[in-house]
């Protein structure tokens, strides 16, 4: 797994210890994206990219153009430990 993928399925079990409502965690489902958005902007502001952000088609290119997927959000987490929740 690349540090990336990584960092997208640690973030939402960070998220669940921090109490985040909507986030993965023990005995909840996935979050939806507008129940999720929200707490994410508070807790990463603009390193929070939507769709509609300038900075989202670089940051959800990717090297297989086979693939046409994009995610509903990047979060660009500073490091590992913010990542982990304790940053």
């Amino acid at each position: 797994m690349t540090a990336r993928a990584a960092a997208r399925v640690s973030a939402g079990r960070a998220l669940a210890g921090a109490g985040v409502p909507g986030a993965v965690g023990p005995g909840r489902g996935a979050p939806t994206t507008s129940a999720a958005a929200p707490d994410l902007r508070e807790l990463l502001g603009d390193r929070l990219l939507r769709p509609a952000d300038a900075d989202y088609p670089a940051a959800t290119r990717v090297w297989n153009g086979a693939v046409d997927r994009a995610p509903a959000l990047v979060a660009r987490c500073r490091d590992a430990d913010e990542v982990a929740g304790g940053g």
